[in-house]
C-alpha cells in the first residue's frame, strides 16, 4: 500500500464534503455553487490521478482529463447564464431565478 493513502483519501473525501455543504447550506449565490462544483469535481481528479498512479495504469489519467474537460464546459456554460441573468436582473443570487408569486 502507499504511504500517502491515508491522506489523500482524507483530503478527497474533505474537499468533497465542503463542496457539497456549501451547496446545501450557502445556495444563495450561483457563483459559489459553481465554485463548489468545482472543487467537488476536483477533488475527484485527485482521486483519480493518485489510484491510477497506485495501480500503474493510465486509465485514471484519461478519466481526469475528461473531467476536466466536462468541467470546463459547465463553468463556461454557467458564467454565460450568470451574464445572461445579471443583465436581465441585475442581480445574481438564486432567488432571482425563481418567479415571484
Amino acid at each position: 500500500m502507499h504511504r500517502y493513502t491515508d491522506i489523500i483519501i482524507v483530503n478527497v473525501l474533505v474537499r468533497s464534503l465542503s463542496g457539497l455543504y456549501t451547496i446545501l447550506f450557502y445556495h444563495s449565490n450561483i457563483i459559489t455553487i459553481l465554485i463548489s462544483i468545482e472543487v467537488m469535481l476536483l477533488a475527484l481528479n485527485l482521486l483519480f490521478v493518485f489510484e491510477s498512479a497506485m495501480l500503474d495504469d493510465i486509465t485514471g489519467q484519461v478519466f481526469c482529463l475528461l473531467i476536466l474537460t466536462v468541467a470546463a464546459c459547465e463553468t463556461a456554460i454557467g458564467l454565460a447564464l450568470i451574464l445572461l441573468l445579471y443583465r436581465l436582473n441585475t442581480d445574481i443570487s438564486s432567488t432571482a431565478l425563481t418567479p415571484s408569486l
